[in-house]
């Protein structure tokens, strides 16, 4: 062979030794550089994690202040002597929703189905969920605050429905005879129901009514369930108040 070809392979052999060195180094930089990077990144997370935690953290904790703040204020607000006009507002709300046990002047009112029967149908001579309901009316309109069936507070939501021999009151059943109180004024009320064509009617089917007055009626709260009452409403906030 002569000198200049092996001049020749020699050089040949010494450009892919040196490629492939140039190319092992590039690689391990590149690696080297994306490892660094990878290792930067994984920092800058953690230190993002543990600073949103930390965050996360201090939020929870101020809500669990701000609701130990406001069954705090609740509870203050409405037992404490330095909030007397906001207990007297919240006494005065509990009142009118029916939400205290009252007592006052009023009358008694016993109904009871007929004991004759006359020649009409049988159900002209018992009471029915419709006879309650006039009557309550009537009780109202002689300006009746406070009204209760058989123990049962009446408010503005009570309904009167009729599940065969009973009478279904606030979600409780109720059978005859019915003891209906009312407080307001005696003599009204009196007046109001004798004069009525509700009353009159059920007189008429010998229906038992008895009316007294009471000097001292004590009507119940109301005792059922109040979430059932509100469960599908949502306060709306008045933009012009």
């Amino acid at each position: 062979m002569k000198n200049k070809d092996k001049r020749f392979i020699f050089f040949l052999v010494f450009l892919l030794l040196g490629a492939a060195i140039t190319i092992q180094i590039k690689s391990t930089v590149y690696t080297n550089k994306k490892q660094s990077a990878n290792s930067l990144n994984i920092e800058k997370l953690k230190t993002q994690i543990e600073k949103e935690t930390k965050i996360s953290e201090l939020f929870r904790q101020s809500i669990k202040e701000n609701e130990q703040k406001k069954e705090s204020y609740l509870k203050t607000s409405a037992n404490d002597k330095e909030y007397p006009e906001l207990k007297k507002q919240l006494d005065e709300l509990k009142l009118l929703a029916g939400m205290t046990d009252v007592k006052g002047a009023g009358v008694i009112i016993k109904l009871n189905d007929a004991l004759i029967k006359g020649d009409g149908l049988i159900s002209d001579y018992i009471l029915h969920n419709t006879d309650i309901a006039m009557v309550v009316n009537e009780l109202r309109a002689a300006g009746a605050q406070a009204i209760s069936i058989n123990n049962e507070r009446i408010i503005a939501t009570s309904g009167f429905i009729c599940t065969g021999p009973t009478i279904k009151i606030n979600r409780n059943r109720y059978a005859v005879p019915f003891e209906i109180k009312a407080i307001g004024n005696p003599d009204e009320i009196i007046k109001q129901l004798e004069e009525s064509e509700t009353v009159m009617l059920l007189k008429n089917d010998n229906i038992r009514v008895d009316i007294t007055k009471d000097g001292e009626v004590h009507i119940p709260k109301y005792s059922n369930n109040l979430d059932d009452l509100i469960s599908g409403l949502e306060v709306l906030n008045n933009e012009n108040q």
